[in-house]
């Protein structure tokens, strides 16, 4: 490999492992509740699930509105605070979430640095997401200060394996590559 080359790390995947860990560990407090049917935190983990994926500034503060699955009026910042009094380690790793996502956004690196050595060790998934960032924390480095991605690529395989799943497949491959060429 040439001194010049740079290993890039893709945001997207970055926000993919957190956010795998963010549920990973929701999905784990959800199974340590014992009464699912009378529990408020459950049922907003449960059905509004992705509530958890949005930054901060975009949830809704002022205006409630009915919430299936708890069958009640609330800001999605309500239903959050709900969890998080309930389960405050969901709170930190939901913050942790939080600041990574915003760092990323706003190509914050020494922002990204303290969120790296300032996480206290959970004992849970999202450890692992943060201890897999500090060892690679070269490429993600790259990936922050460089405007480069893969996501041209990733979109253009995607489209591909759409097109294979919903063929039912190609008796000869020419006609395949025909429909991929007139795809793109």
């Amino acid at each position: 490999m040439s001194k010049r080359r740079k290993i890039i790390i893709d945001g997207f995947h970055i926000a993919q492992r957190i956010g795998n860990a963010l549920d990973s560990v929701r999905k784990n407090i959800q199974k340590r509740i014992d009464d699912k049917q009378n529990n408020r935190a459950y049922k907003i983990m449960k059905s509004q699930w992705k509530i958890f994926h949005m930054m901060y500034e975009d949830l809704e503060k002022t205006k409630p509105y009915y919430m299936r699955g708890i069958n009640e009026y609330l800001t999605q910042e309500q239903a959050i605070g709900i969890v998080f009094d309930e389960y405050p380690e969901f709170g930190q790793v939901w913050t942790a979430y939080q600041e990574i996502m915003k760092a990323m956004h706003n190509k914050d690196l020494s922002g990204f640095e303290d969120i790296i050595t300032h996480y206290t060790i959970m004992g849970n998934d999202m450890d692992s997401a943060i201890s897999t960032f500090a060892k690679n924390y070269k490429g993600i480095q790259n990936s922050i200060t460089s405007n480069y991605s893969n996501g041209r690529v990733e979109g253009m395989n995607h489209k591909i394996k759409q097109l294979k799943r919903n063929s039912c497949g190609y008796k000869n491959m020419a006609h395949l590559l025909w429909r991929i060429r007139q795809i793109f």
